[in-house]
């Protein structure tokens, strides 16, 4: 209830918003500002960011420059070298100086950068590097192509000045393009000193203006104290309004969670009719169809003796071979086990069907499976089969054990062996994020960690029924 004199003052009193006006006209000014100086230094680092990368690349520049210099020594090195000793080991330096220098060098002119690598002077000087290059590489091949041939004298004749007189050419013009790189670095310095000096000369002043302009909005707030009381009051009811709305949004959220887990598991329900769809229609049709054929070749055979029998064998073998690998895709679709006779029948089946003599035995102990329902089998089972799955892939286990049994209204599946224990998870791996979410699916939790024979442990416990809801959510169509 508003006080009597409370709600007089009100009344007389001139609307907030006007004696507030020149406070705000300051705060948003000064906000302005200080955006102003954030967006300045933003571009001004943005600004400063390019002017590093393109000196990184003249940088680059530079020492591609030492590395092809020092490819072209390489080359004369080892091609003097096998004109004195005339052992082929000396030319070592020679063919890895020719073989790297070209990548080399077209690197060197990728990176050169400014205005001089768009002039022509540039594209004059490159053509004389290329020239001269060219030339004494030549030089150094006639000379090496010439002690092959045992003329020793001729390579060491005046081709050898050639090649000294090409190779000093060639110093100066990369000691010319040097220098001209290492002035457009610091050119590039200096630019980038400006530009940070302007930037933080403009941040300091918009900074110095957007505080000056709170300081003189704080002025005139503190005249308005007692609105702010009111505002103060306004807020904590807003406050209150706010956290009902967003208990309501949290309680949609909710329902919208439940919703979408919903359809995930009619998305699996689909998925697992689909596959037993499949796995049926594999195994009686195209099973019956290959076992039929096997059969009208064996009544050719006994019709026509004279047929090949080494054919006849070889064509039976086939069709066998494809009776199994309908048989086996049949059973990784959906087995069969897991409909017939239950988890239990199903899991030591496919434990069986992995173990291996003297290298991988798996054991495979389930109770009380007769009280799981259809769906919470399935999930089981799945589980079961990425479990051992990334056991045998990940784990370097030789045993795994597989356990399951009834403990308070809840079904628990442990699948343990002895490898080297929890490795770290790798960002796109998704074995584990498939078992959680198929026990969540069906109200169930998910543990993963180190097992009792120094391996891994997974253990999934998951309610025998479905607990009732007070509401049902379907997936909106």
């Amino acid at each position: 209830m508003l006080n009597p004199e409370l709600a007089s003052s009100a009344r007389t009193a001139q609307p907030w918003w006007r004696s507030a006006r020149p406070a705000l006209g300051l705060i948003l000014a000064g906000t302005l500002a200080f955006g102003l100086a954030a967006g300045a230094g933003c571009r001004g680092l943005q600004q400063l960011a390019a002017r590093a990368q393109e000196r990184r690349t003249d940088e680059q520049a530079l020492a591609l420059l030492d590395k092809a210099m020092t490819l072209l020594l390489d080359i004369e090195t080892g091609q003097r070298g096998y004109l004195l000793s005339g052992s082929l080991d000396s030319l070592a330096p020679y063919e890895r100086g020719k073989a790297t220098f070209p990548d080399t060098y077209a690197d060197l002119v990728q990176h050169l950068s400014g205005p001089s690598a768009r002039s022509g002077e540039f594209r004059a000087a490159r053509q004389r590097i290329d020239d001269l290059v060219r030339r004494r590489i030549a030089i150094a091949d006639a000379q090496v192509l010439k002690r092959r041939s045992g003329d020793a004298d001729a390579a060491a004749g005046d081709t050898d000045v050639d090649g000294q007189l090409a190779m000093d050419a060639i110093r100066a013009e990369f000691d010319t393009l040097g220098a001209a790189q290492r002035e457009h670095i610091a050119a590039r310095d200096a630019d980038a000193a400006r530009l940070q000096a302007r930037s933080a000369a403009l941040i300091v002043a918009l900074a110095a203006g957007g505080g000056a302009m709170m300081a003189g909005a704080v002025g005139l707030l503190a005249g308005e104290r007692r609105r702010c009381d009111c505002a103060e009051d306004s807020l904590r009811r807003f406050s209150r309004m706010l956290e009902s709305i967003v208990d309501d949004r949290t309680e949609e959220v909710r329902s919208e969670r439940d919703r979408l887990q919903s359809f995930a598991k009619q998305l699996d329900d689909g998925i697992e009719a689909e596959r037993r769809r499949l796995a049926r229609e594999v195994h009686d049709q195209f099973g019956q169809v290959v076992s039929g054929t096997r059969q009208v070749v064996q009544q050719m055979a006994r019709d026509h003796p004279g047929l090949p029998p080494d054919q006849l064998a070889r064509l039976t073998g086939l069709l066998d071979e494809s009776i199994g690998t309908a048989r086996r895709i049949a059973g990784a679709l959906r087995p069969p086990l897991l409909d017939d006779l239950g988890f239990g029948a199903a899991v030591s089946h496919f434990a069986e069907r992995l173990s291996l003599p003297g290298q991988l035995e798996i054991g495979a102990e389930i109770d009380d499976d007769e009280q799981l329902e259809s769906d919470r089998a399935n999930q089981l089972f799945r589980i079961v089969q990425e479990a051992t799955t990334n056991a045998l892939r990940h784990a370097q286990a030789t045993r795994v054990s597989i356990t399951g049994c009834e403990f308070r209204g809840l079904y628990v599946l442990r699948i343990a062996d002895n490898g080297i224990g929890p490795q770290p998870v790798r960002a796109d791996a998704s074995g584990l994020r498939n078992m959680r979410e198929r026990a969540a699916m069906v109200g169930g939790a998910f543990e993963f960690g180190p097992g009792p024979d120094g391996g891994c442990e997974v253990v999934a416990r998951i309610p025998l029924h479905q607990p009732a809801r007070t509401e049902e959510h379907a997936w909106p169509t």
